[in-house]
C-alpha cells in the first residue's frame, strides 16, 4: 500500500541567513573547519531555524520563524544532492492516510519553501522516521511506526521521488529504538540505539552490507544517558557531534561525541532539535 503526506501548511516564505564567518577566539579542540551548523526546531505552530560556526566563543543566530501544520512533526533536516536543504516531516494525526513529506527549504544564502515531494511505497501505519542522504546514490533511512515506536527496518529511499524501498532483509533488533541516522564524509554511517536493556548507545551501519554494529553507550560527566539524543551530525572534520540534554535543564546543547568511548564533551548551548553542517 503506497501513502502519501498529510497535506502540510502551504507557505510561500522566505528569508536569508546572514551568517558570520569571524573564527576569532578558536579553541585548540574546536577547529575552524568544522563549517556552517543549521539547526531547526518547532515551536508551537512555528519552524525555528537557527545557525553557527561551531567555534569557541561562536554566535548562534536564529534566522527565521516559519509556519507549520500542528499534526506535523518535524523528523531529520539533511541536504539534497544538489546542495539544497531539505526536511523530513511525519503526520502525527491518527486517521492520516499520508505520513511522510519531503520538502525542499532553498539554500543558505536563501532558504525559500520550493515544494515538497510525498514519500511513497510504505504502507500504513508506518513512516520514514530518519534520513541520511549522501552527495551520490541513494538515501538510506529508517521506517517504523509513526509513533516512532518499535519494531525499525532499514530501507532505501529517492530523494527525487520519494519512492522508499523497506531491507527487510537486513534485520534490526525488533526491540529497540533506532534514530538519528548521520553520515561522515568518509561513508561512516552512525544512528543511536535505545533498548531496555541498555542505556542510549551508538550503532554504526555499514553503508555496504547493511550490518550494524554495536559501538559504546552514551555518556556525559561519568554518567549514561537515560534518553535518547535530538539529533546526530558529521561535521566536514569527520568530528561527529549529537544535540543532546543529558543534565535535563530544558534546553539542547551540542556536544563532541567519541564513537571508540561514547563520550560527550560540551561545546555550546545550541537549542534545536535537529540539525546539519551544510556543504
Amino acid at each position: 500500500m503506497i501513502f502519501a503526506a498529510e497535506p502540510f501548511m502551504r507557505f510561500t516564505l522566505c528569508f536569508r541567513l546572514w551568517v558570520g564567518l569571524g573564527l576569532a577566539g578558536l579553541s585548540v579542540s574546536l577547529a575552524a573547519a568544522e563549517g556552517l551548523l543549521l539547526g531547526l526546531r518547532t515551536e508551537g505552530n512555528k519552524i525555528v531555524a537557527m545557525t553557527t560556526t561551531v567555534a569557541a566563543g561562536s554566535t548562534v543566530r536564529e534566522v527565521a520563524r516559519l509556519p507549520v501544520s500542528p499534526d506535523q512533526r518535524l523528523s531529520d533536516v539533511f541536504q539534497f544532492p544538489d546542495g539544497t536543504i531539505g526536511s523530513l516531516w511525519t503526520s502525527t494525526a491518527r486517521n492520516a492516510g499520508k505520513r511522510a513529506l519531503l520538502r525542499r527549504l532553498g539554500s543558505a544564502v536563501q532558504v525559500v519553501d520550493t515544494g515538497a515531494t510525498d514519500v511513497s511505497g510504505v504502507s500504513a501505519p508506518y513512516a520514514v522516521s530518519s534520513i541520511v542522504v549522501p552527495p551520490d546514490g541513494a538515501a538510506l533511512a529508517l521506517v517504523s511506526h509513526y509513533s516512532d515506536t518499535p519494531p525499525f527496518f532499514l530501507a532505501d529511499v529517492s530523494v527525487e521521488s520519494g519512492q522508499v524501498t523497506v531491507l527487510r532483509t537486513y534485520a534490526l533488533n525488533p526491540a529497540a529504538r533506532f534514530a538519528n541516522l548521520a553520515r561522515c564524509l568518509d561513508g561512516t554511517i552512525y544512528a543511536t540505539s535505545m533498548a531496555q536493556q541498555w542505556d542510549t548507545r551508538l550503532v554504526r551501519i555499514d553503508a555496504g552490507t547493511r550490518a550494524v554494529e554495536s559501538l559504546p553507550e552514551l555518556h556525559f560527566d561519568n554518567r549514561s544517558l537515560k534518553n535518547d539524543v535530538w539529533d546526530l551530525a558529521c561535521a566536514p572534520t569527520g568530528q561527529l557531534y549529537a544535540l543532546a540534554d543529558p543534565t535535563l535543564s530544558g534546553t539542547n546543547s551540542l556536544y563532541q561525541v567519541d564513537p571508540s568511548t561514547g563520550a560527550l564533551r560540551l561545546v555550546q548551548a545550541f537549542d534545536a532539535t535537529k540539525m546539519v553542517f551544510l556543504r
